[in-house]
């Protein structure tokens, strides 16, 4: 549980900044760019649209399992995924098309990528 992070009733939901002060507070490393998605309510898939330029830089996912209060820490190094090889959301659209299966880590968009190497810690809140 998070000491100091309050996160109980509805208008306390976890939120990117609570996450990033949880994971903070526990002394894990977060890099300057971060996408925070929280659980799809429906099929539980982690929906981000970050931009293509974190590709080029180290960058933090944190996924947020609303169902079963858990946050899920991924750190990606620069230039791990290329974009070519990431869809984008839609070809008008400058944004990657992320959907994360929550049990595999996998990209449910067509790419296929897999995100699981890159996850680091996973804590209750």
């Amino acid at each position: 549980m998070g000491d100091n992070i309050k996160i109980d009733s509805d208008k306390n939901k976890m939120n990117k900044k609570k996450a990033v002060a949880l994971l903070l507070q526990k002394k894990f490393d977060l890099n300057e760019k971060v996408t925070f998605s929280s659980s799809n309510r429906r099929n539980g898939v982690y929906w981000a649209n970050p931009n293509p330029k974190f590709l080029h830089l180290d960058w933090s996912l944190i996924l947020n399992d609303i169902k079963n209060r858990k946050l899920y820490l991924l750190n990606i190094p620069k230039n791990t995924f290329k974009s070519e090889n990431i869809s984008l959301k839609s070809p008008d659209y400058e944004l990657l098309d992320i959907r994360l299966d929550p049990h595999t880590l996998i990209n449910t968009a067509p790419d296929k990528t897999n995100f699981a190497p890159h996850k680091i810690t996973e804590i209750s809140y």
